[in-house]
């Protein structure tokens, strides 16, 4: 985040202290693993520090194939679509031919900065609700490489549920559990018992409830000694951090130059704080520096007058970890987690299906565009025994609706094979396989 005072007009830019040894993403991890034989990491009786760079090398190497003209114009016809029948379905509830199940008084919101523009809540109604069922599934296990989702089912076409009590057994490839410490046993989970037992289960809410507490400092202080920053401030939720901390740094007046594929989160923040905002594209530096230009330039659009400040907002989640603490099962994990990440993706490349991201990342975005098939996809795998997490508009672009694959070092090579299956199968049956640079080939041909 920067900060460009309108008087004097100048941006200062605070660089962290380099650290004395880099390696790009591949050679850090070929590093790790060339030095893993069982001798090697017997050897090895203390913790190893790797320092890590994010170099535009590795940016470049990030792949993004454009989507076809045929998959645009048909994803575009399908939320025309989706929109004629929603404004349909309004004009019947206004006309009270449908009942209304949203909420019913607006003067109860009455004098509140509004979370949400008119057609978010439109979206809301008319579009989300109808596939609600593949969001926010409750688990009923720790969310490892296998876990239980609770059977829930809907009456009312996703407005209210109820549980079977029965559960799903499916492979997870929707958490973020990369090195797989989301187990059942193990040092996690031993360390989660004795914090559930001394401080309770209550202290992820606000501070305002139980006030600051031991730990909250103990976490500050490592997190800023990790970043290497004079301090840190921790908050239980992530998503509320950004939506309700932003408009405590800006407010009217403002400009704040946001990359254009930060989180809904940071951009909720940003339209409650009240200041304007614009977007740059992602990582590009150079586009970055010429609206920075401009805007310290020509300052408010209308006005003229320079802004009060100039706030630049990226996230903080782009691989740019500072130290890898390596220690015996760590290292192994890490080398199980970049052979299951490489694998994995290059078998749905050689599927012919649109991959997204650097080829070392364990988030696998998988583009399928049109959202009925977004809906289909996701619904299809569960009944395959495969849990996946779907994103599509407005947490993307229109035009990016995906299925994002989390990798873990927990997978065992059956589990991705039947994931695979899976995918092949659900890819053929709704014709995922998009790609024109390769392909398409099912899986029992590779």
């Amino acid at each position: 985040m920067l900060a460009a005072p309108s008087k004097p007009c100048h941006v200062t830019i605070v660089h962290r202290h380099p650290p004395s040894k880099l390696y790009s993403e591949e050679e850090m991890v070929d590093n790790i693993c060339s030095s893993s034989s069982d001798e090697d990491i017997k050897s090895t009786n203390h913790n190893t520090e790797i320092e890590y760079k994010h170099d535009d090398e590795n940016l470049q190497s990030e792949e993004f194939e454009e989507t076809p003209l045929y998959a645009a114009i048909l994803t575009y016809l399908s939320y025309a679509i989706l929109c004629l029948f929603g404004w349909l379905r309004d004009f019947l509830r206004d006309s009270h031919i449908e009942k209304k199940r949203g909420a019913l008084d607006p003067n109860a919101t009455l004098g509140f900065v509004p979370l949400y523009q008119s057609y978010e809540s439109f979206y809301t109604r008319n579009m989300y609700t109808r596939v609600r069922d593949i969001f926010n599934r409750p688990i009923a296990s720790v969310p490892g490489a296998q876990f239980e989702l609770t059977e829930r089912i809907s009456d009312d076409y996703n407005w209210t549920y109820r549980y079977t009590g029965k559960t799903i057994n499916a492979i997870n490839l929707g958490s973020y559990n990369y090195l797989g410490f989301a187990e059942k046993s193990g040092p996690c989970a031993t360390d989660a018992i004795n914090a559930i037992k001394t401080f309770g289960v209550g202290n992820c809410n606000s501070r305002i409830e139980l006030g600051t507490q031991r730990y909250h400092v103990e976490l500050e202080r490592l997190v800023a000694d990790f970043l290497h920053v004079e301090s840190s401030i921790a908050f239980g939720m992530g998503f509320a951090t950004n939506a309700l901390n932003l408009p405590a740094l800006a407010s009217k007046g403002d400009l704040i130059l946001s990359d254009e594929m930060n989180h809904v989160s940071l951009i909720l923040g940003m339209r409650l704080s009240g200041a304007t905002y614009q977007t740059f594209a992602h990582n590009d530096m150079k586009d970055l520096e010429k609206k920075l230009r401009a805007a310290i330039v020509h300052g408010h659009p209308r006005t003229n007058r320079p802004w009060k400040k100039i706030i630049i907002v990226v996230e903080g989640v782009y691989s740019e970890l500072n130290k890898l603490i390596l220690a015996l099962v760590g290292k192994r994990r890490i080398c199980q987690l970049a052979d299951n990440t490489r694998y994995f993706r290059q078998k749905l490349v050689d599927m012919g299906f649109i991959v997204f991201g650097n080829k070392n990342s364990p988030v696998v975005p998988m583009l399928i565009y049109m959202p009925a098939r977004v809906t289909r996809f996701n619904r299809e795998m569960l009944r395959r025994g495969v849990a996946v997490v779907t994103v599509g508009f407005p947490a993307t672009k229109l035009l990016d609706a995906r299925v994002r694959f989390c990798i873990s070092a927990a997978h065992t090579r059956q589990m991705l094979d039947t994931a695979l299956m899976a995918i092949d199968e659900v890819g053929t049956d709704i014709s995922l396989r998009y790609s024109t640079r390769h392909k398409s080939r099912r899986l029992r041909e590779l």
